[in-house]
């Protein structure tokens, strides 16, 4: 608890310099630069790659933490962060007996910054890497794979204890499509993140500990990757997946959906497609955004084939 407490209340300017000092005792090859921190184990490294971000919404870190031990909660007046200096202290604490690559990166809350350095410096994946877990998750349970959308790779991190949820980003959003690699973000036990009353609750954070471990004891397999497809007008402006699966739109899990893109397998649930879809005044077809116009519902009037015909306009 006292190594936990230390996590959440460093500065993040000085958070960098606190993981080197750890694991520069436990065989790791460290590189920094100025958004992120990769550590390699300098022999047999375990092929998957563990990630979490030292930055927080708050502006300065908890100046004093409560602890109630009945119901394993600790929570803080200034705002805890916990999101993600709980997946900072996870990492810490699973490579005392596990040697997974472990990337700290920064900037997480505003974008992704060190994500996306990282892949500027290292852009191919590592040749043993079989999957990337990322601990930066509210709750529990949860499992969010964003664009990942390999079942057999779903069902296998399901296997020990999560389950599936959706989530709008976290700095795999960035890594996984760029080294077209599989990868999931786990749950490490804080709740009501980004606000003042958030909390974290040791023992749901200790329950996804002990499941990385278990992953990491076994053998790692690594399955195919595949993603789902995101409609290009709408990739970074919604902030869920899109696929068969999934609601291009509010992001819900149904089998009720209508496809709207028979090449790209965009679909809507039934309540999107009735408020989300136009009926074309020319084809009097429906369609879905109008990328030339780009307008409003009510001004939206023609798809882009027939705006095309009738005004002579090239879309975008």
């Amino acid at each position: 608890m006292k190594k936990l407490k230390h996590v959440l209340q460093i500065p993040t300017p000085f958070l960098f310099n606190y993981i080197e000092h750890v694991l520069s005792y436990r065989d790791y090859t460290l590189v920094k630069y100025p958004k992120f921190l990769l550590a390699t184990p300098k022999s047999n490294p375990l092929p998957v790659m563990l990630v979490a971000h030292i930055d927080t919404v708050h502006k300065k870190p908890p100046s004093v933490i409560y602890h109630d031990p009945d119901h394993n909660v600790l929570w803080s007046p200034d705002g805890l962060g916990a999101d993600d200096r709980a997946g900072v202290y996870a990492l810490l604490k699973i490579s005392k007996n596990y040697k997974p690559y472990l990337l700290f990166t920064d900037e997480e809350e505003s974008g992704g910054g060190g994500a996306q350095e990282f892949i500027d410096i290292y852009p191919d994946p590592f040749d043993n890497l079989n999957m990337v877990i990322q601990l930066d998750r509210c709750g529990v349970y949860d499992s969010v794979f964003y664009d990942v959308d390999s079942q057999p790779f779903m069902d296998y991190i399901n296997s020990f204890g999560f389950i599936e949820d959706i989530g709008t980003f976290s700095d795999i959003c960035w890594i996984c499509p760029s080294w077209e690699i599989n990868g999931v973000n786990l749950s490490v036990g804080f709740y009501n993140e980004h606000t003042e009353t958030e909390y974290l609750n040791y023992k749901h954070l200790d329950s996804t500990i002990q499941k990385v471990c278990k992953i990491l004891s076994e053998d790692i397999p690594k399955f195919d990757y595949e993603e789902f497809y995101c409609h290009p007008s709408y990739r970074g402006y919604y902030s869920y997946s899109y696929s068969e699966k999934v609601c291009g739109i509010c992001g819900n899990r149904t089998k009720d959906l209508i496809r709207i893109d028979e090449d790209e397998g965009f679909s809507l649930c039934r309540e999107c497609y009735e408020y989300e879809t136009f009926v074309c005044n020319g084809c009097k077809e429906r369609f879905f955004f109008n990328s030339i116009t780009n307008t409003t519902a009510e001004d939206n009037e023609y798809c882009d084939e027939c705006w095309n015909d009738i005004f002579g306009r090239k879309g975008e």
